[in-house]
């Protein structure tokens, strides 16, 4: 399957054939130069200036463009892409209002006051407790190491902080 999107330039209703329902009622959605068939009995699919979206195979029989369906549900793979909102009068009706932007956060300060004990604390217990683990001076078990960690934060911030 191939995919096609663009503007579409010309929809041919083909459900009546000499004034009679079609045995394959369809619609010939044409897209710059390529001419789609959209296979279904209800309205146009779309309209004249809609930008589109659809996926299509190409007939072994006479090598026209056809829509293709879902295989599970039947339902054409065709699309109308919704259009921006900066060009539809109802909904910008109005000037929009210029968003204040909150300064208030300075990343510098937060960088020196937090992230930078933190991050030394968090060493200083990490190398600690490795420490104490692999010279087997503590248990290898979730309390021992949760107490050991507490306890080495507890040191840290009474040695180097101040």
């Amino acid at each position: 399957m191939t995919h096609k999107s663009g503007v579409v330039t010309t929809v041919h209703d083909n459900r009546l054939y000499q004034g009679q329902p079609s045995k394959y009622p369809n619609y010939k959605i044409v897209i710059g130069d390529d001419e789609y068939t959209y296979y279904g009995s209800g309205d146009a699919p779309c309209k004249v200036g809609d930008t589109v979206s659809l996926q299509f195979y190409v007939n072994k029989k006479n090598g026209k463009f056809i829509v293709s369906n879902d295989f599970e549900t039947g339902i054409p793979k065709f699309q109308v892409m919704p259009k921006d909102d900066l060009d539809d009068p109802i909904v910008n009706d109005k000037p929009a209002e210029p968003t204040k932007v909150d300064t208030s956060f300075n990343p510098a300060s937060y960088e020196r006051t937090y992230v930078k004990d933190n991050k030394s604390m968090e060493i200083f217990a990490i190398a600690m407790t490795k420490s104490a683990l692999e010279s087997n001076q503590l248990k290898a078990d979730k309390d021992s190491i949760a107490k050991f960690i507490v306890s080495m934060i507890q040191l840290y911030k009474e040695s180097f902080e101040q």
